[in-house]
């Protein structure tokens, strides 16, 4: 009986260790990606950007706290 609770816990640390560095991965690799900067590092769209700085959403609040 003691076997098997070991193999349930070494199982139920192995899932959250892989589920860890998942959602961690998946949250490292979004926030390094979604940034202006990351987007025109390969895509050229000068005249959408310029237009997208003079716009409100590049204004709000949220981006650039007061």
């Amino acid at each position: 009986m003691k076997l098997k609770k070991r193999y349930i816990l070494l199982i139920t640390c192995v899932g959250i260790l892989i589920g860890w560095l998942s959602f961690g991965g998946t949250a490292a690799i979004m926030h390094k990606t979604s940034s202006t900067e990351f987007c025109l590092s390969c895509h050229t769209m000068q005249i959408p950007y310029e237009e997208y700085q003079g716009s409100i959403h590049f204004t709000n609040a949220k981006r650039h706290p007061r």
